[in-house]
């Protein structure tokens, strides 16, 4: 079968600064302008930090409207900003 047009994934992305973060452990919500149309997407994080601090994350209640990062980690000293890119699953 062959496809025609070339389809396209759709992706949302935005970043949020370390004050956005609350909490014990540190989360903060992502909510979309428009909402995929499934809780069926990807989450892919970028942490920015100064000197070497690291962060390990995860993410929860994804639905298709938002999402919840949290840092796993009780404070945010290092952190400057998450970037975040979420993809509907599928191909291209």
């Amino acid at each position: 079968m062959a496809v025609v047009g070339t389809p396209t994934l759709q992706t949302k992305a935005g970043s949020l600064p370390a004050a956005a973060f609350s909490g014990t452990p540190k989360v903060a919500s992502v909510a979309f302008g428009s909402p995929f149309s499934s809780a069926n997407y990807s989450v892919l994080v970028d942490i920015e930090t100064t000197g070497s601090r690291a962060f390990a994350h995860s993410i929860v209640n994804r639905t298709a409207a938002s999402f919840i990062i949290s840092l796993c980690a009780d404070n945010v000293t290092g952190l400057v900003q998450v970037n975040w890119t979420a993809t509907v699953e599928g191909e291209e």
